[in-house]
């Protein structure tokens, strides 16, 4: 049951992470953006609105993906069956996401597979 808990924390504290790193994506590529409108030139616009549009895309992107994170962290933290098996297909995915994705998705796997850790999910 601790561990659940523990496995809880992971999960959100990784989301926050990307949410974080996301956002610190979105503004570097936003001020990277910037720079070029200030040159008054019609390439600069063009160039500007470029990197804008892709600090947009990739920072939302990065934020959507950091969502299933955290509803499995909130999940498991109230001991949801669902949000095990929510964080068992998520930690499939991470596995591949080479070296912290594999350790936090092993992990995971690991404590959910541990027949006391699926009694105590309800």
């Amino acid at each position: 049951m601790n561990e659940i808990k523990t496995l809880s924390y992971i999960w959100g504290g990784f989301g926050i992470f990307q949410v974080v790193v996301g956002l610190l994506f979105g503004v570097c590529f936003g001020l990277f953006g910037f720079v070029p409108l200030l040159s008054g030139d019609r390439d600069g616009a063009m160039v500007g609105g470029i990197f804008m549009t892709f600090a947009v895309v990739f920072t939302a992107m990065i934020v959507l993906f950091a969502i299933p994170n955290m509803i499995a962290a909130w999940g498991l933290s109230n001991n949801r069956r669902w949000a095990g098996i929510l964080a068992s297909i998520l930690s499939v995915f991470m596995i591949f996401s080479f070296p912290i994705g594999t350790m936090i998705g092993g992990y995971t796997l690991y404590i959910l597979y541990k027949p006391e850790n699926q009694a105590a999910l309800t």
